[in-house]
């Protein structure tokens, strides 16, 4: 599947030309163009702000096969409806939902899942496996 008017992406790469940020969500606009190789979006901050026209591959927005390699492009782009809580470091939701995966981080997951949780400003919900 590709992004439709409307859905959310989450950008990959800084290009600071274009003002992207890695790690940033932005709402898409409008699919300008589309094609087996390549998608054109108007995308607008989550938080709001002027549009940027972008292209990325399509491949990006499908599951990657063991193997695949990414293209290199500094405007790279996936769905942003989760992110890992690296990605995430620096920003703020009102709510959250936290996949507790501390356990994997050893001696840091206290830490993990304390950058996970204050993530939310006003609720977060932590499911434990």
């Amino acid at each position: 599947p590709l992004p439709a008017d409307g859905e959310r992406v989450l950008c990959l790469r800084n290009n600071p030309g274009k003002g992207l940020l890695n790690g940033t969500l932005w709402d898409v606009q409008k699919v300008t163009g589309k094609n087996e190789h390549l998608v054109h979006m108007e995308i607008t901050p989550e938080e709001g702000g002027f549009a940027r026209e972008v292209t990325a591959p399509a491949k990006f927005f499908h599951p990657l096969a063991e193997g695949d390699e990414q293209w290199p492009t500094n405007q790279s782009f996936r769905f942003g409806y989760a992110m890992t809580v690296h990605k995430a470091q620096g920003s703020e939701w009102k709510d959250v939902l936290v996949f507790d995966e501390s356990g994997l981080w050893g001696k840091e997951a206290v830490n993990w899942l304390y950058t996970a949780i204050t993530r939310a400003s006003d609720r977060v919900t932590v499911i434990r496996g």
